[in-house]
């Protein structure tokens, strides 16, 4: 035995304590035996420490030998206790404490009899140890954190084991208990390894023993133990709990958070306390209570997902959150309950169907969160009915002659039937009870509250002769269709003063006395309104809404009769507005009878037939189409000039009228006739012109010359002639930085056109049309100038109302829209602030906001009071935002669209539909992640530490998108701790029964703050076929050609492609159709093919530019000189006689060179800019 004296002097001392055993150690005279440091006091020996902590095993012996300095003799001394180092405070620091690299250790001392508090504590090395039977003890976290310790032998001798003295001994499979083992305090055992245990049958109390041993899946509980006391909280493997005896008497919280337990069919008949025993375990479908058990305690089976039933017969008393958010439970027995606490015990039983209740139980508390309860039974006994709240399939609530008092009822959507008994004393709110449509307050009633938002209610029925009394700021607020209000007779003057602050705009009736009722049967084409029935001189007001398709009559055409009398409006008897439908008639005495037509909006005509001459039958024009305007007729070589055609209309409505008759007469003259027919609506709202043109067979069409004076515009479509009697319709497009004209100048001949009689210019489409050409045309149109958002990308840009912008000092108009679809649009710094409130939106098309950063000063702000909706279009980059106002970011097409580098610092209202934008900052912070399964899908949301938030699930349809699940909220109290963020972080889930497009749109609100943002997902349910979302693709009726598939509306799936083509008719087949959709021209392919690849929405195609071809006369040919145009991207030349023509490319480089002969040419070249050369002329031309 290695034996080293420490007489070295104090300071020589402290050195090697702070060096050897922690800077906090008090100084001592120690001896150093084989690497441990002793104190030596008369025979016995106290280990201190380990002189060196980097220590890798060690022997605890029983005795050491040292030997006397000043006697210089050996003296044994027994080691009969572990003493740890005394540090600051008074405190010990356990003898082997953070010895990290420690792996063994012997105790061959048989003279201690405790291993002392946090002996070993720390020891991660430490790989096994034995405990001899001569230790009486195991301290308080002795071996707390060995991560490494796998075997443990626990000596017979040990009848008491401390706080933690194992915990965290991850590394620990299996530990047997000896018998002589009374007492386990606390977590001994907690967080360990475990999948093996056996417990001491001497302990009659377990506290956390074993608590988070998450590998162990099976347990025996002793005989003799009385008391489970959270012992396997969190064993989240553990499946089957064996109980031997019958001791047992409380399960406090013992297996809170198994997650794998799935039934509990065995608890011993002495169990009598199990308060949390179960909260948490998700899996756990069945228990069998005790006979014994007549209390469930607090929390008992709170968020057992699964629980499917349960027998509560022998229970007598509930407490709080008992069974909360017991989602799959179908039916709640309370047959036999006398006492339930408070309404958590239910709270959020979404599952729950039925409910029965005691009749012993005098309170019952609310019913918050039932959504699915449908049936409630109330006995005779209960006094205090708690309320109901969200219970949305609860159709009747009747409460028995016991009940004195009713909470509130709230979100009860399809509740029809409402009956109090005639004790009840008070009754809380009545908000949004959708179909509640009547209901009686009996006359034992004193005090209500809140009847708000019940959108069907009509009548309610007070039978108490002094008025109820509404606490302060409440009242009957229905918000519009208020209902009508029977009172007591003799009571109206003492209602109408009691509650005239609570419901000042109430009809009070008193009953017994007859209303009048309101009689409208005289109505056509107009929609019933809502009051049926008026009480005595009081006002009738009410709202017109005529049918689609129809306006409201003048003033003059409408009939108001009270009784016998009819009520003349120029007397001011009663008011209407033609523009909203508003009618009020102030003084109701007698039955109401209102007769009115809605005026119809069509403005088509049924048929039209013509006949030659008075005597002649009558033809109907073949193939009428009713929106088909223009009709040609070819008459027989034999009918003579002078022949008089009568031509009729017949009107699709019978209140639309024809100018300048039904019937209109023309004459034929050189071969040729033509007529019109105007119909003007019955409500005068819209016009339409019918042609019908009249040639005899072989007769050469008359045509007339198109002359265009026009600055800044393109007309796409444009021709040079037009067909006599035919219609010109003509499409402006502005230059880039223009904007369209307010009016266009149009002459016919020497004939100045008066725009709304002779031609339609509508500015909005840019659509010109000219009917019924009788002469040569020509056409004035300018574009207006108009400055785009500039590209600045350090400058900073302010929106400002009607259209302006301020960049700097200057201050310019702008078409409503920032960038475009070419290019991209740079902006340093964006401010939104139009100086309204009035909602306005700005397209943003390839719009990149700021340098990309997404913290720093804002790069992008909606001051207060602003409300901006923002459509994208393309790739766009917001940057950081700020918003006080309200910003709404929406998606203008569905296809090619990208949001990068934004954050939203939100401090007032923000949503976003695009699913783009995923981090909200601000007091109602958002952050959302998403996870798709199979066809189960859950959303995360990570918020802020205060927070409601509320998830709503969507499918898309043909229709639109719908509901597919209640919606959730979640608020503050009900998350977990974010992993990914500050805060806290909630999430939902939901699990597709078919395949298709879903969505999520989750909202944070807190206070007037609210931030809402989507996620998206497409779902195909394994084994299904995948439920198609359909599109219709729309190809227009032409004149001229025909397509292929036809005209009409066509259903194609999302995200499939749709192909057309055109043909055209022989006598339109020099025409260049121009074929666009959602503005942008496309091309056929090869074959002449059109393809719109990746259906993602609705789709209107639009074809233009088809016009009848046309032959010009020798003489005219002869008087033409050479011209070169372009129109539709075809390159035209004329020429009198044959020439050589050469196209240069605009770098002078020889494209192509041709002979033409005379008459007119086409060339197909690409896009670009050319030189055409004829002879020793030269023309510049844009294709």
């Amino acid at each position: 035995m290695k034996t080293r004296v420490h007489h070295l002097g104090l300071r020589l001392l402290l050195i090697v304590l702070v060096l050897m055993i922690g800077k906090d150690a008090k100084p001592g005279n120690f001896i150093e035996v084989d690497g441990l440091l002793y104190d030596l006091a008369a025979d016995w020996a106290f280990l201190i420490s380990p002189a060196d902590k980097s220590i890798t095993s060690c022997v605890i012996p029983d005795q050491i030998v040292y030997r006397d300095p000043g006697t210089n003799l050996d003296k044994t001394y027994s080691v009969t206790r572990i003493d740890g180092v005394e540090v600051a405070g008074g405190h010990r620091r356990g003898a082997f404490e953070g010895c990290s690299q420690l792996r063994k250790v012997t105790i061959q001392a048989t003279h201690i009899q405790n291993i002392p508090n946090h002996t070993f504590f720390g020891c991660s090395s430490l790989e096994d140890i034995h405990i001899p039977d001569n230790v009486l003890e195991i301290r308080d976290s002795a071996f707390a954190d060995c991560k490494s310790l796998a075997g443990v032998s626990i000596g017979s001798g040990v009848k008491r084991i401390g706080m933690d003295a194992f915990r965290g001994c991850g590394n620990l499979r299996s530990i047997k208990i000896p018998a002589n083992v009374t007492e386990m305090v606390g977590g001994v055992f907690a967080s360990c390894g475990l999948t093996s245990i056996e417990i001491s049958s001497g302990v009659k109390e377990l506290g956390k023993t074993f608590m988070d041993c998450r590998s162990l899946e099976s347990v025996t509980i002793p005989e003799n133990v009385e008391v489970l006391a959270m012992t396997f909280s969190g064993c989240t493997a553990l499946k089957t709990v064996t109980f031997k005896g019958n001791k047992l008497k409380s399960i406090n919280g013992a297996f809170k958070d198994c997650k794998s337990l799935v039934t509990m069919k065995n608890l011993p008949e002495s169990v009598t306390d199990i308060c949390y025993a179960f909260a948490g375990c998700d899996k756990l479908t069945e228990v069998i209570l005790p006979k014994n058990l007549t209390e469930i305690k607090y929390n008992a089976f709170d968020s057992c997902l699964s629980l499917s039933g349960i027998d509560l017969r022998n229970v007598k008393r509930i407490e709080e959150f008992a069974f909360r958010a017991c989602v799959s439970l179908p039916r709640l027995d309370f047959c036999e309950v006398e006492e339930i606490q408070d309404w958590s015990v239910y709270n959020g039983c979404s599952g729950v169907k039925e409910v029965v209740l005691s009749p012993k139980a005098k309170k019952v508390p609310a019913f918050y969160g039932c959504t699915n309860i449908d049936t409630i039974y109330i006995p005779s006994g209960v006094e205090q009915l708690g309320g109901f709240n969200g219970c949305k399939k609860l159709r009747t609530i009747n409460c028995p002659a016991t009940v004195t008092s009713v909470g509130n009822i709230y979100g009860c959507t399809i509740l029809e039937n409402l009956i109090f008994s005639d004790n009840t004393i008070s009754i809380g709110e009545i908000r949004d009870c959708d179909k509640l449509q009547a209901f009686v307050i009996p006359g034992s009633v004193r005090q209500m509250a809140h009847i708000e938002g019940c959108k069907s209610l009509r009548e309610i029925h007070v039978k108490a002769l002094t008025p109820p009394v509404f606490p302060t700021s409440s009242g009957i607020l229905m918000g519009g269709k208020d209902p009508i209000i029977y009172i007591p007779r003799g009571t109206k003057a003492a209602y109408e003063k009691a509650w005239s602050s609570y419901a000042p705009y109430k009809i009070f009736i008193e009953e017994g006395s007859m209303p009048f009722p309101v009689d409208y049967s005289g109505l056509k084409y107009i929609k019933k309104p809502s009051v049926d029935v008026v009480p005595d001189n009081r006002m009738l007001s009410i709202t017109l809404v005529p049918f689609e398709g129809y306006s409201l009559p003048h003033i003059s055409k409408l009939t108001i009769m009270q009784g016998d009398y009819t009520m003349d409006y120029t007397q001011s008897l009663f008011t209407y507005n033609e523009e909203t439908g508003d009618l009020v008639i102030p003084h109701i005495t007698d039955t109401v009878r209102i007769f009115a037509t809605g005026l119809s909006r069509d403005s088509t005509l049924k048929s039209i037939s013509y006949q030659l001459g008075l005597l002649a039958d009558p033809v109907e024009i073949p193939d009428f189409k009713p929106d088909k305007y223009v009709y040609e007729v070819i008459l027989p070589v034999s009918t003579a000039d002078g022949t008089e055609i009568l031509v009729k209309g017949v009107p699709g409505n019978t209140g639309a009228t024809l100018e300048p008759a039904a019937q209109v007469r023309c004459v034929m003259e050189k071969g040729a006739a033509s007529a019109r027919i105007n119909v003007i609506a019955e409500d005068a709202s819209r016009r339409s012109s019918y042609i019908v043109r009249f040639r005899r067979t072989g007769l050469t069409p008359i045509t007339y010359s198109v002359t265009y004076e026009k600055s800044h515009i393109m007309i796409p479509d444009s021709v040079e002639r037009v067909l006599a009697m035919d219609t010109l319709r003509l499409h402006l497009v502005p230059d880039s930085g223009y904007r369209l004209p307010d009016t266009v100048s149009v002459k016919m001949g020497m004939t100045v056109l008066d725009r709304d009689s002779d031609y339609v210019y509508n500015k909005k489409k840019g659509l010109l049309t000219i009917p019924f050409i009788t002469g040569n045309v020509y056409i004035t149109a300018r574009a207006q100038y108009l400055p785009l958002i500039p590209d600045t990308s350090t400058g900073e840009i302010i929106i400002k109302s009607d259209s302006t912008f301020v960049e700097g000092n200057v201050t310019d108009k702008y078409d409503g829209s920032l960038g475009t679809e070419e290019d991209t649009t740079l902006i340093g710094k964006l401010t939104i602030d139009p100086g309204i409130a009035a909602p306005i939106t700005i397209a943003m098309k390839n719009v990149m906001v700021g340098t990309g950063n997404t913290t720093g000063d804002p790069e992008l702000s909606i001051p207060e009071n602003t409300n901006v909706t923002l459509s994208l279009w393309g790739e766009n980059r917001l940057g950081y935002v700020e918003n006080k106002g309200t910003l709404i970011v929406v998606s203008d097409k569905d296809a090619a669209l990208d949001i990068q580098n934004t954050v939203v610092n939100n401090r007032g209202i923000f949503a976003d539909s695009t699913g783009l934008v995923k981090d909200v900052e601000g007091e109602a912070s958002l952050s959302i992640q998403d996870q798709l399964g199979e066809n189960i899908w859950t959303a995360n949301a990570s918020i802020g530490e205060s927070y409601a938030v509320t998830f709503v699930w969507e499918q898309k349809t043909n229709n639109g998108w719908k509901q597919v699940k209640d919606p959730v909220v979640k608020t503050s109290g009900s998350s977990t701790k974010s992993i990914w963020r500050s805060g806290a972080s909630v999430s939902d889930q939901f699990t597709a029964t078919g395949s298709g497009s879903y969505r999520c749109i989750i909202k944070n609100v807190i206070g007037e703050i609210s931030t809402t943002l989507v996620t998206y997902a497409d779902i195909t349910v394994k084994g299904e076929e995948p439920i198609l979302t359909y599109y219709t693709i729309t190809l227009p009726s032409l004149l001229g050609a025909t397509t292929n598939p036809t005209s009409g509306s066509h259903k194609v799936a999302k995200g499939s492609d749709f192909r057309f083509s055109l043909i055209l008719d022989k006598e339109y087949d020099q025409s260049k159709a121009i074929v666009k959709i959602d503005g942008l021209e496309i091309e056929p392919d090869i074959e002449g093919i059109y393809l719109i690849k990746n259906i993602q929405s609705d789709k209107s195609v639009m074809i233009t530019g088809i016009q009848k071809n046309f032959t010009v006369s020798n003489t005219d040919i002869e008087s033409m000189d050479i011209k070169v145009w372009a129109l539709n991207g075809i390159l035209h030349l004329y020429m009198p006689q044959g020439e050589n023509v050469r196209i240069l490319n605009f770098g002078g480089h020889l494209y192509k060179e041709i002979r033409t002969s005379g008459g007119e040419t086409y060339l197909m070249i690409p896009k670009g800019t050319y030189i055409v050369l004829v002879g020793n002329r030269s023309f510049k031309i844009v294709i």
